[in-house]
């Protein structure tokens, strides 16, 4: 979690992803409100916030190596 935490908070500094972050989790937050609104875009977009948060993470790793 500590990890994840760290990576969230990299992807979220870093003003490429801030925007991808957040759209992400403002879609998950409307899917966990009403899944009847959800839309193939809106899970496209989560996954690729994960993917950004991935990525953040493995260079946050690599750079303390």
């Amino acid at each position: 979690v500590d990890d994840l935490n760290t990576a969230l908070n990299a992807a979220i500094c870093d003003g490429d992803l801030r925007k991808i972050v957040i759209d992400a989790f403002t879609r998950a937050k409307m899917i966990a409100s009403n899944i009847d609104r959800a839309r193939d875009e809106d899970g496209l977009a989560i996954l690729e916030a994960s993917k950004a948060v991935r990525h953040a993470q493995h260079d946050h790793v690599c750079q303390c190596k």
